[in-house]
Parts: structure tokens; sequence; C-alpha cells
């Protein structure tokens, strides 16, 4: 992720309908897979992310 990128969409759920919190606490309890849909700063293109959790984040 790259300042200025947008996270729209954790999960296969919408960021545009979570808070901030919620958004926080989907990735949270995402466990072991999390799946990210990502709109680039620069070119506005989807990418999809694919992370694998080894530390969790705090």
């Amino acid at each position: 992720l790259h300042c200025g990128d947008e996270i729209r969409g954790i999960n296969g759920q919408d960021t545009r309908t979570l808070s901030h919190s919620q958004a926080t606490e989907s990735i949270k309890a995402a466990g072991k897979d999390l799946k990210l849909i990502i709109s680039k700063s620069i070119d506005n293109n989807f990418s999809n992310l694919k992370m694998n959790h080894q530390n969790s984040i705090r």
C-alpha cells in the first residue's frame, strides 16, 4: 500500500458502508487470510491483494 491508495474492500465487504473503526475491526478479525481490494492513487485501477497475517495488527 502507498500513500493515497484506498482500501475499497475487505474480505468481500465494501468499505464504503463501513466506519473507520468497523474497517479496522474487519482487518483485525480476518485471521490468517486477508483479501483487500485496493484503488491505486496513480491510475485509479483496482487491484486485488491477498495477505497472510503473520503478526496481529495492533
